[in-house]
């Protein structure tokens, strides 16, 4: 009699959706300043009961079918200043959501992902301009007590972490220094957040952790967050991509930049080809107004960053986004996208672009409860659409498409302003997330 191991690969899925969420903001959540705002509505033809949670704080809402839910922590919280804001959201049925930090001078917005993307190692992707006193963030979110990070800083600059306190060796400290070296200290409290701030930027640092977290990053400057992106675990980085179209004369200048978890991976563009290690990330300027192929050997991480002043902008005002480039098999078939809401009929009319990667044919549907207003067109890249009615925008793709690349998905990305109209932020309408499962079974003969 002797035993025999058989192991076996199979992938697991989820989409962007579900009924269990952590949103989270940069440290220092100043309300009395900006407004910190969640958009959300239910992906079935449903009633829906959303709870929110914050320090032992509870509110509840009903989400209605076909309506968006807007929710203004700014409201909520009496324009509080909230040192590390974390807020835990469930739903009776699921959703779907987006963050956004609406201020006078800046604007921030992130697609939120459920607690189940959750993961133990990151590479940290922060953007902030180096060279206008901007500060590179990434905070870092607990979902269980006790849980140990690790963090490797191989030439990544100066880091400092804060949180509202963590174990160093014997001592409880809220502040550490974090230079080149390779560091560890426990998070005690679960849904704690730990920042990760510096001057320098400090793409591809990596961090391990004993249990899962999840990671938020982005940029501040003079204290209003200018740009912010939930990141994926490296689980879910791709090997094949397209670049987002962009409206070239109505953004920033837009660039690449790719982000390589293992050492010797081959990446290659339109353009060139280059090898990257480890830790290492490259930028390229793109003007590309439809969607270019991207593609590596290895699994690596591609954000798409919107920084500098508009072509057309007569007063050169700098902006920047981040967009975080889902792979080819992280598309979607369906979303429903939830506009904002005009709190006062004087407010600046808001819009809204919905930039879809490759020409092919989708259906595009404006709905309310059982009310169906069908619209269905070629997409070239980026439609135009408002972004203040409360109601919601189904985008799925057209089965009858003769020109139907990737299947039947498609990935695509919302341009959204401030209330008053002069700052632009980035999130994608949706993602789907496919890991590998190993499993092994034993026969005995």
């Amino acid at each position: 009699m002797f035993k025999k191991n058989f192991i076996f690969f199979s992938a697991k899925s989820v989409d962007h959706t579900g009924t269990q969420f952590i949103v989270a903001f940069f440290r220092d959540l100043d309300l009395t300043k900006l407004d910190a705002i969640i958009v959300t509505a239910s992906v079935e033809d449903v009633n829906n009961t959303m709870e929110i949670t914050h320090n032992g704080i509870k509110m509840s809402y009903e989400l209605k079918p076909g309506y968006a839910e807007q929710i203004s922590f700014k409201k909520e919280f009496k324009h509080m200043k909230i040192p590390f804001p974390v807020f835990q959201i469930e739903t009776t049925h699921p959703v779907s959501m987006t963050a956004f930090v609406d201020g006078p001078v800046s604007a921030a917005s992130y697609l939120v992902f459920p607690k189940d993307i959750a993961g133990t190692e990151f590479r940290m992707i922060p953007y902030c301009n180096t060279s206008d006193s901007g500060l590179c963030v990434c905070s870092i979110v607990t979902l269980q007590k006790n849980t140990m990070v690790h963090i490797t800083n191989d030439n990544h600059g100066n880091i400092s972490v804060h949180t509202p306190k963590h174990a160093v060796a014997e001592r409880t400290i809220n502040y550490m220094s974090l230079p080149q070296s390779k560091i560890h200290f426990n998070i005690e409290e679960a849904y704690g957040l730990a920042s990760l701030e510096s001057f320098d930027d400090f793409t591809g640092l990596l961090l391990k952790t004993n249990y899962p977290v999840l990671v938020y990053c982005g940029g501040i400057k003079h204290a209003a967050t200018m740009s912010m992106e939930q990141i994926p675990p490296v689980a879910y980085f791709g090997k094949f991509f397209y670049t987002f179209p962009i409206a070239y004369n109505a953004m920033s200048p837009s660039k690449l930049r790719f982000v390589s978890h293992y050492n010797c991976t081959s990446i290659e563009t339109l353009s060139s080809k280059f090898v990257l290690n480890g830790g290492e990330y490259r930028e390229i300027a793109t003007n590309k107004v439809i969607a270019s192929q991207l593609k590596s050997d290895k699994p690596i991480a591609i954000m798409q960053i919107f920084s500098g002043a508009k072509p057309n902008d007569r007063y050169h005002q700098n902006q920047e986004g981040l967009l975080y480039l889902p792979p080819i098999d992280s598309y979607v078939s369906s979303v429903n996208i939830p506009r904002r809401k005009k709190t006062d009929e004087s407010m600046t009319i808001l819009a809204m672009f919905v930039g879809l990667i490759t020409r092919v044919c989708y259906s595009f549907q404006s709905f309310s409860g059982s009310i169906h207003n069908p619209r269905t067109m070629l997409s070239n890249g980026i439609i135009t659409e408002k972004d203040d009615d409360g109601l919601l925008i189904r985008l799925s793709r057209d089965c009858d498409c003769k020109n139907c690349r990737n299947g039947h998905t498609f990935g695509g990305y919302l341009l959204r302003r401030n209330k008053i109209g002069n700052e632009d932020s980035f999130s994608s309408i949706g993602f789907t997330f496919t890991s590998e499962e190993v499993s092994q079974l034993t026969k005995i003969y």
